[in-house]
């Protein structure tokens, strides 16, 4: 089969990541594979032309991405994959166009927003990265006729580049003066606000006043962050060791091999967070703060008490953060544990069965319903999720939710609640 696949861009970025290994799978499972970059190609573009799979890189004005569209449709897909964030976008035209050429329309949806505009009845199947993700999509989608099908697909997380290697952990503690006998916390990230939160610098500097030997590296972070960090006392600044985006796998590997811990809290959650699968990957344990009102699928990729420790709020996270630092059987069990349990789950032997299976039942389904009929019967694929998953998924973590956050959480999931907020969203964006 002919796969085309079709991504805002080539650069740095979880989506682009799930886009580029996707595509990678795709080709190594027979298909014939291209890659269409509607805004621009970019870093990961190298990784293509490496396996041979062509590109139709678009740009920054009109021309520049009808050119590459047209030649994505010269290309003649069979099978349109979209990435993207699920509500209407310049994408919705694109679909359409390439929906009319003959191809099927799959799509990665990847903050699991449901599309309201016309484009949307052309996507056959709404794939997304988690069970928590799909539950709030068939909640928020429940009032659309016809009803849009999803199911769980994970990303993939590249499992051959992402490895604990101990010698290249070291090298970069000591590229960084980073003492050997530190216990070294660690995030890396996207400079994007919403990605980061100020709890990670107070959790830090809460507990660094009692260990001496703590440190805080931090890779990526957005001004606010970087202005939190300043504001530290001196001695312990003098324990944080900020960077900028650190460019390659090998360098990237080499960074999480360093940590002991990946400290992770987000402002918005996660809908995947392929930087927690990653540091998993390479063997390092991971604490997270759960965020139910928000996006929270780091509830599912972290396994709490298995590959790391998942926290309700800031004082579970300065709890959970303090039990990795005090004791080393804990955590180098969670650490034994946690590439296990990507390779069990996100690695592309894991995937790709999953991703080959959708293809599978979008091409051969000869409608909608017939679709819904076959994804029903067909146990290897998660099409539904229950309000009771959802709770299990919240019962395993460090401390309680707040009844003010299960009632927020039960508000924000209303169908015509978030279609009312979209809606002011768009009107106070024009």
């Amino acid at each position: 089969m002919r796969v085309l696949t079709l991504v805002h861009s080539l650069g740095h970025g979880g989506t682009q990541r799930c886009a580029v290994n996707y595509s990678i799978g795709y080709q190594r499972h027979g298909h014939e594979v291209a890659v269409l970059g509607f805004w621009g190609g970019g870093e990961l573009e190298a990784e293509l032309d490496a396996a041979s799979i062509p590109v139709f890189a678009g740009g920054g004005d009109d021309s520049e991405r009808e050119r590459a569209v047209g030649a994505g449709i010269e290309w003649r897909p069979e099978l349109l994959h979209v990435h993207r964030p699920g509500i209407s976008d310049a994408f919705g035209p694109v679909v359409e166009r390439f929906a009319k050429s003959g191809a099927r329309v799959i799509e990665t949806n990847v903050f699991s927003r449901p599309d309201y505009s016309a484009a949307a009845r052309h996507v056959a199947l709404h794939l997304h990265p988690s069970r928590w993700c799909l539950w709030k999509w068939l909640n928020w989608s429940r009032n659309l006729r016809p009803q849009p099908l999803g199911v769980v697909v994970p990303y993939m997380v590249d499992t051959e580049r992402f490895y604990p290697d101990r010698d290249a952990g070291a090298a970069f503690r000591e590229q960084y003066d980073i003492p050997n006998d530190s216990l070294l916390l660690g995030r890396i990230g996207q400079a994007l606000s919403a990605k980061w939160s100020s709890h990670m610098i107070d959790t830090f500097a809460a507990l660094a006043s009692d260990v001496g030997h703590l440190r805080l590296l931090v890779i990526g972070a957005p001004p606010g962050i970087r202005n939190r960090m300043a504001e530290l006392p001196t001695e312990i600044q003098r324990r944080v060791i900020s960077l900028g985006l650190v460019s390659g796998y090998a360098a990237l590997r080499a960074a999480y091999a360093a940590m002991d811990v990946f400290l992770h809290v987000a402002d918005v959650g996660e809908t995947f967070g392929m930087v927690l699968g990653e540091a998993m990957a390479c063997g390092v344990p991971v604490v997270t703060l759960a965020t139910p009102v928000k996006d929270n699928s780091q509830m599912e990729v972290v396994e709490h008490g298995r590959t790391g420790l998942v926290a309700t709020d800031a004082g579970s996270l300065l709890e959970a953060v303090r039990l990795l630092i005090q004791d080393s059987e804990t955590r180098e069990r969670l650490r034994s544990l946690a590439r296990e349990s990507v390779v069990r789950r996100y690695s592309p032997a894991a995937v790709m069965p999953l991703l080959q299976r959708v293809v599978s039942l979008v091409t051969t389904a000869r409608d909608r319903d017939h679709l819904a009929l076959l994804l029903e019967g067909d146990a290897s694929l998660t099409s539904r999720v229950s309000r009771a998953d959802i709770d299990r998924i919240l019962g395993s973590s460090m401390g309680q939710f707040g009844w003010r956050q299960r009632a927020l959480m039960q508000l924000v999931h209303q169908p015509t609640v978030y279609r009312a907020y979209r809606g002011f969203r768009t009107l106070a964006s024009r």
